[in-house]
């Protein structure tokens, strides 16, 4: 199984293909991420309905897949929703958190063996393992 965040790209970093910006920041999908250091990643965990509506291939984040187009909405919520919490967060000892996993981004796109692990550990697991992350 493959642990692939979307994550903010430091300022002055270039520019990849599937960059995205969100909110005045470019994103990236990061990965895979060593499973045996899950306890120490922290990130959000996006939970939200697909309906039947879908984003074409390469729309966001240069999927391979076609993908909700409730995905890219309920990512820039989150998104916003955490810089709040930062910005009221000012001066206190908590760590900031600006990683996300959200279904559509961050299970692997390509078909193959890393994708059909991930798919069926993610399926084969309670989702409260992923929201205690």
């Amino acid at each position: 199984m493959e642990l692939n965040l979307v994550v903010p790209v430091e300022a002055g970093t270039s520019r990849k293909k599937g960059d995205e910006e969100i909110d005045s920041k470019i994103w990236r999908v990061t990965g895979p991420h060593d499973l045996k250091q899950i306890k120490n990643i922290k990130f959000h965990c996006i939970s939200y309905v697909w309906g039947p509506g879908t984003e074409a291939e390469g729309s966001f984040f240069d999927n391979k897949i076609p993908m909700s187009d409730k995905t890219r909405p309920a990512l820039e919520a989150a998104i916003k929703a955490a810089q709040v919490l930062q910005n009221e967060a000012r001066g206190s000892k908590d760590e900031i958190v600006e990683a996300f996993w959200i279904d559509a981004l961050c299970i692997p796109q390509a078909e193959g063996d890393a994708r059909n692990a991930t798919l069926e550990r993610y399926l084969g697991i309670s989702m409260s393992c992923w929201y205690a992350s």
